[in-house]
């Protein structure tokens, strides 16, 4: 596989990801665009952070005050809350940490990991064509799952239990509000979207390579055969330096992923906990 063609499969991994990430400011502009369209960039993120993320968790929190005495509201609130704090984390981590997914992408596209043979190729398609699959499908289940939260609604209450300014006996404070839950759910729901399924791809891709390692060692005895001690000791060597460079990956998507997906299973695991202690509370009433 040439050095054109690898690339082309590589952008399977991210590609669409990166729109997402684009869209939002989160991705960093080039050394070469304009001052003024610079400063638009960073406005435009400043704006998507402060009006869809940042306001969502104020909002949350400022509900929870209000409604600490209501145990099911507090419930339904805290189930919003940890989500956007997910949330937060994720767009901040991709946003300070933005050099290391250009280094992650750099990375991969280097001769090192480009396949060298026919089994090589497939086991590398099978890696891109899984990513593939894991993004579709966490994206059209994403979809699915913020149209059933946004839309199967009676006009008597609101998609999300968080704290409005508006009056909701009102039509254009409820719409005012409904509208805001809308924008800001959909931010969420498109951030994880790009952050969950390039994670995804940063590990399907690792298990790629690892599995092109295996496959030079495991045919390994096709040199061994040849009696040619220089060309056992040269494939040994390749194998070695091909392994360190897997674990440079690692170390650097764990750098990438860790802290985000860390605050995520926190915060479900705390939801789990709230909605086990409501369920509880009832049962106990």
């Amino acid at each position: 596989m040439d050095g054109r063609e690898h690339s082309r499969h590589l952008k399977a991994f991210y590609k669409h990801q990166c729109w997402v990430l684009r869209l939002f400011g989160l991705w960093k502009l080039s050394a070469d665009m304009t001052r003024s369209y610079q400063l638009l960039h960073a406005l435009h993120f400043n704006c998507i952070l402060t009006m869809c993320v940042l306001s969502l968790d104020a909002s949350c929190i400022m509900q929870l005050v209000i409604k600490a005495r209501d145990l099911n509201e507090v419930i339904e609130v805290f189930i919003t809350f940890a989500t956007a704090l997910a949330v937060l984390a994720k767009f901040l981590t991709i946003k300070m940490k933005n050099h290391l997914y250009r280094q992650w992408c750099e990375i991969i596209e280097s001769s090192t990991f480009r396949p060298n043979n026919e089994r090589e190729i497939q086991l590398f398609q099978q890696s891109e064509r899984l990513a593939r699959l894991v993004r579709n499908a966490y994206c059209g289940l994403s979809f699915i799952a913020l149209n059933m939260l946004m839309f199967i609604v009676d006009d008597s209450g609101l998609p999300l239990s968080v704290y409005s300014p508006f009056d909701m006996n009102r039509k254009w404070g409820y719409l005012s509000t409904y509208g805001y839950q809308y924008i800001t759910a959909s931010v969420c729901c498109y951030v994880n979207i790009a952050f969950d399924s390039l994670s995804a791809s940063f590990l399907i891709h690792l298990k790629g390579q690892m599995d092109i390692l295996c496959d030079r060692l495991k045919n390994f005895g096709n040199y061994s055969k040849c009696n040619n001690d220089d060309k056992i000791t040269e494939e040994l060597k390749n194998c070695i330096k091909y392994y360190e460079e897997i674990l440079k990956v690692a170390h650097l998507i764990e750098d990438l992923i860790s802290l985000p997906i860390s605050i995520q299973i926190v915060c479900s695991v705390l939801v789990l906990v709230a909605n086990f202690f409501g369920m509880a509370f009832v049962s106990i009433k």
